[in-house]
């Protein structure tokens, strides 16, 4: 079998845990990694450059009868859409929509916790975003610049209608992330029902993707910002690129700790809400819902 359901985003917005919940159900398979990101030619690097070894990730099925992937980069995509048609023109699309403010905030922290955002607070980054974009400024090594672009990644309505002008809206499925954290079993039954699975299959709801801190936030740094004396005696001791960069992500989450999320100043939270307000209103008329609570 090969893939024929493709969560593709918002980042950050309950796909992980809709992906865990579609884990326990016995009519479906979710690739392990959850997101191997291997459709959207713009997406570089890739984890899985081949068809081959892309496909091996779904070699042992068992009884599945839907086989997915949960690859939250893809709506960032300028060909990801087109690319997922091509592959399996039947697949269905499941889209989870978080207002774009919480998830802008959200994803930051995600990224500076995971060590490919180098700048510590939102704003930093929001600031750097413009020359990313450009020309790779201030990207990380390895780290494609559309996945750190946080304003890049909230203009959801473009996104979502690369997907509508390849895809019938029959076979594309939107959820609210505030419906979804409000009522995850209903949620989950609305993916069961799209998916053509069984609906009896009640998930085991629990919290996913728990906020964490750092401990030690220098050391943090020293691994994300490694100077150069740093760099030449890790290469001396790990001379494997690839090995250094899993040293690298097993340190950084030693250094974590389950913690109280920080919160966002309301100064840069009615910017932010100012700012997409304009995005908001495409979005809503594009979906068909009243987003407008997101604006006020």
């Amino acid at each position: 079998m090969i893939p024929d359901f493709f969560l593709v985003g918002a980042p950050r917005s309950g796909t992980t845990a809709l992906c865990n919940y579609l884990r326990t159900h016995p009519e479906v398979f979710v690739s392990s990694p959850k997101e191997p990101t291997y459709f959207g030619r713009d997406l570089q690097p890739k984890r899985y450059p081949t068809l081959e070894s892309y496909l091996e990730l779904f070699c042992d099925v068992g009884e599945a009868v839907r086989v997915g992937d949960g690859s939250v980069a893809y709506l960032a995509s300028e060909f990801a859409a087109e690319e997922i048609h091509a592959f399996n023109p039947q697949a269905r699309i499941m889209i989870l929509l978080r207002n774009p403010v919480d998830m802008v905030f959200s994803l930051h922290r995600k990224h500076y916790l995971m060590g490919i955002e180098p700048c510590r607070t939102l704003e930093d980054a929001l600031a750097a975003e413009s020359g990313r974009l450009a020309n790779g400024t201030g990207v990380p090594e390895g780290v494609c610049p559309k996945v750190i672009a946080l304003r890049y990644r909230a203009h959801y309505a473009p996104q979502i209608q690369r997907f509508l002008d390849v895809f019938p809206a029959s076979q594309v499925k939107m959820f609210l992330f505030d419906d979804f954290q409000a009522n995850p079993a209903r949620s989950f039954g609305e993916c069961c029902h799209f998916l053509g699975v069984r609906e009896d299959i009640l998930p085991k709801c629990g919290p996913h993707n728990v906020g964490r801190e750092v401990k030690c936030a220098s050391w943090h740094e020293f691994l994300t910002r490694t100077p150069r004396w740093g760099q030449f005696l890790a290469r001396a001791v790990v001379p494997f690129p690839g090995l250094r960069r899993r040293a690298q992500r097993f340190l950084l989450r030693k250094n974590h700790c389950e913690g109280k999320p920080h919160e966002m100043s309301n100064e840069l939270r009615n910017q932010l809400k100012r700012e997409f307000a304009p995005e908001v209103t495409e979005l809503s008329k594009l979906v068909g819902w009243d987003l407008s609570h997101w604006s006020n």
